[in-house]
């Protein structure tokens, strides 16, 4: 019973120095709120711009395979291997080029390119050209393939026919499974913009609320404990004299 009433009495003093130094607890709470939002009114706004891209696909049969692996073309991409290349077409200043990253849905040829830039025209024009870029290495890398499936296929057909001319054998045979395993139509589905560019309509930062709120919950914090302290000091130096 002792313990709960202590207990109310020391609720209620601390609820008295709450109240007794309200008028800073709720300054240093609004004033920092109210910096925040200024320095964020201020700051230049960044938005998100972003696409998405569908690699290309080499099919030979059932079987069916990107012309790059996503994560080779994510790789690429984050490490800035598109940037000299695009920098230079679009004549970019190094300090206005943007960080670009990019992501994979799994289980998909799907890539989603994304770039957060105050100058959200430039970048829009360095996803596009950044596409492009990809697409034309794409075509490249899928014509290469295609020359080296004709030159295998024309290898194993001559062997074949070799076989053949000799007569039957079990030999003959094999070779005639290998020849029917690659001598499959191959079809070739280039990289493509499925989603066109988009622009954030809002800033993705500064965030003004997230901001502002957040400046307001610290300063609420610091203020508590720096009004029992002022609190504190005060009751020790009234006593004191």
């Amino acid at each position: 019973m002792n313990q709960q009433y202590d207990d109310e009495i020391n609720l209620a003093d601390y609820l008295k120095v709450v109240i007794k130094w309200k008028g800073l607890i709720i300054c240093g709470t609004i004033i920092p709120a109210i910096c925040a939002l200024i320095i964020t009114l201020l700051l230049t706004p960044v938005y998100r711009v972003e696409t998405i891209l569908e690699l290309g696909t080499i099919t030979r049969g059932s079987a069916s395979s990107p012309i790059e692996s996503p994560s080779a073309v994510k790789i690429k991409i984050e490490e800035r291997i598109y940037d000299t290349a695009i920098s230079k077409q679009l004549s970019i200043k190094k300090g206005d080029y943007p960080k670009i990253t990019a992501k994979n849905f799994k289980g998909t040829n799907l890539l989603l390119i994304k770039t957060d830039s105050a100058k959200k025209e430039l970048a829009s024009k360095i996803l596009k050209e950044m596409g492009t870029l990809i697409s034309n290495n794409h075509s490249k890398l899928a014509e290469q393939e295609k020359k080296r499936w004709v030159q295998a296929i024309t290898v194993i057909a001559n062997q074949f026919k070799a076989l053949k001319s000799k007569g039957t054998s079990s030999a003959d045979m094999n070779w005639s499974k290998l020849f029917a395993s690659n001598f499959q139509p191959q079809t070739i589905s280039k990289t493509k913009i499925v989603k066109e560019f988009s622009i954030s309509p809002n800033p993705v930062s500064p965030n003004k609320k997230r901001a502002t709120v957040l400046a307001g919950i610290i300063g609420l914090i610091l203020s508590v404990p720096l009004a029992f302290f002022i609190n504190y000091v005060k009751n020790i130096t009234r006593e004191t004299t």
